[in-house]
């Protein structure tokens, strides 16, 4: 059976080495920079089964700005497709609701088509590129 979870800082969760190991994963896909901080001040989602992390939310409440910003997300390969996301998303929206929040805000890289579908599926629309030339 599968619990989702989530807890006010990163840091002391049972997610954390998920997390660690799939953000490096993510880097060598070049689907995230190392420029993103994940602190204590980051509230974490994740889902469990049989005891094991399968999926995590990294996220960002504002209150001063009234927006939650999703910093890294990412469920485990054998997983994938089988809705784990969608129930930790949901949940991250919950949250986010119940503190004050009035928008849900993510980046995703142009080539994630994965995680386009699932934004698209739960309702985000994409705003915007942002466009990079190194020298």
């Amino acid at each position: 059976m599968r619990e989702i979870i989530t807890e006010p800082t990163l840091s002391y969760s049972k997610a954390f080495i998920f997390v660690m190991e799939h953000f490096v994963k993510m880097l060598k896909a070049g689907h995230s920079e190392l420029s993103i901080c994940i602190n204590n001040s980051m509230t974490v989602t994740y889902a469990v089964e049989d005891g094991v992390v399968i999926g995590a939310c990294v996220y960002e409440l504002d209150k001063g700005k009234r927006q939650a910003w999703i910093y890294s997300a990412a469920v485990d390969e054998q997983h994938r497709g089988k809705g784990v996301y969608n129930d930790i998303y949901a949940e991250v929206e919950r949250v986010s609701k119940a503190a004050g929040m009035v928008v849900l805000n993510s980046n995703v890289h142009i080539d994630n088509a994965p995680m386009i579908k699932s934004a698209d599926k739960n309702g985000r629309e994409m705003l915007w590129y942002r466009t990079r030339k190194y020298l």
